[in-house]
């Protein structure tokens, strides 16, 4: 691959010399062992998840473009959670407004899911085609799997979610656990980044890594598992980044997630489901990945060389650039990513729908 001038990293791809004091942890990590390894982030934003998503495209992959019963689950979860809430970071103090938002919020929530209680698959027919009869069957099972499995859990879990915030009390566990539930809406099965480490032999020094949630594929055995999707950096955090559309990367510098993610993406690149093979030159590996803080979460997605790779595992003592030479290194391993969505905004909800949905039907092999 050559080497392009105005390729839009964030900063020089120059690496450094690998020593054997790389942190075995990949949840310690600092941006200097991605340095180390030739990981980099763009410098950009990539313009919407569906965008991201479509990278596997070149994989082979059967993560479909367009699905017209994919719309329809999504049309479903937009009738049904059709409100906005505040962000509840701090305890609410006793300011009448504030107090007022929180109660107006919670009431919204509470009467979407009654309106989601009270709705047969008969009234709700006009989110759904015209001509439904071939598949009303599969529609109406669908429907109750969403409403019964998907939208009461993702509701109460926010309610929760605000209330913890509200007294204070809320931590990293409930932050997660909002976002499993979030996830699981949208069909994914999630486990526990704890339920298997990954590990991998960088020079000599075996690196672990532990993400807070995996996405699998939907498997009978737990052996040779393929990862879909990971989850890593769930933290319960007041967030303060620019608006959606000015977001760049360095703006997570303060909560120290840049290291410790593109690390979980690396060790989880060796199970990923995602693999092109073919001429050497072309040969790579793509893992995706989300950034979960606070109520917002960043999608990711790193593609690696497989020489690059090798290289990596390879080091000792070491500069990267001079294993491979800086024209193999520069764009062969780079963290695309999106801009932040805010689990509390349905229109951020609703721009995830489709992407996280599609996933889902790959992750069950639903074709």
């Amino acid at each position: 691959m050559s080497v392009d001038a105005s390729s839009p990293c964030y900063k020089k791809r120059k690496t450094g010399k690998l020593t054997e004091e790389i942190n075995s942890q990949t949840s310690c990590w600092k941006e200097t062992e991605l340095d180390l390894l030739g990981l980099f982030y763009e410098k950009e934003h990539v313009s919407d998840l569906k965008f991201l998503l479509n990278k596997t495209l070149c994989y082979d992959s059967k993560i479909t473009t367009h699905s017209s019963k994919i719309q329809l689950l999504a049309r479903v979860l937009e009738y049904f959670l059709d409100f906005d809430a505040s962000e509840y970071q701090e305890p609410v103090d006793q300011s009448t407004d504030r107090v007022t938002r929180f109660k107006e919020d919670v009431n919204n929530i509470k009467l979407s899911l009654a309106k989601a209680k009270e709705a047969t698959f008969d009234t709700v027919r006009h989110l759904f085609a015209d001509d439904i009869s071939r598949e009303e069957n599969y529609l109406r099972g669908m429907f109750e799997a969403i409403k019964w499995n998907g939208i009461y859990g993702f509701g109460e879990k926010l309610i929760y979610f605000m209330l913890e915030n509200r007294k204070g009390t809320s931590n990293d566990m409930v932050c997660r656990q909002l976002f499993r539930d979030f996830f699981v809406m949208c069909g994914l099965y999630l486990m526990d980044g704890e339920s298997k480490k990954k590990s991998m032999k960088i020079g000599k020094s075996v690196i672990t890594s532990q993400p807070d949630l995996r996405c699998c594929i939907d498997e009978i055995t737990e052996l040779n598992m393929k990862t879909v999707m990971l989850v890593g950096g769930v933290k319960q955090r007041k967030v303060a980044l620019p608006s959606p559309h000015n977001f760049k990367i360095e703006h997570l510098y303060p909560y120290d997630i840049i290291g410790q993610h593109g690390g979980n993406l690396l060790l989880e690149i060796q199970d990923s489901c995602f693999e092109k093979t073919g001429d050497e030159e072309d040969e790579s590996i793509l893992v995706f990945g989300a950034m979960c803080i606070g109520t917002q979460v960043i999608f990711t997605a790193l593609e690696m060389s497989k020489s690059n790779i090798n290289a990596i595992k390879e080091l000792e003592g070491e500069v990267l650039d001079d294993v491979l030479g800086d024209d193999k290194v520069i764009g062969r391993s780079s963290i695309s990513y999106t801009r932040p969505y805010n689990i509390l905004k349905a229109a951020d909800r609703s721009e995830m729908y489709d992407s996280l949905l599609r996933i889902a039907c790959y992750q069950h092999q639903i074709t």
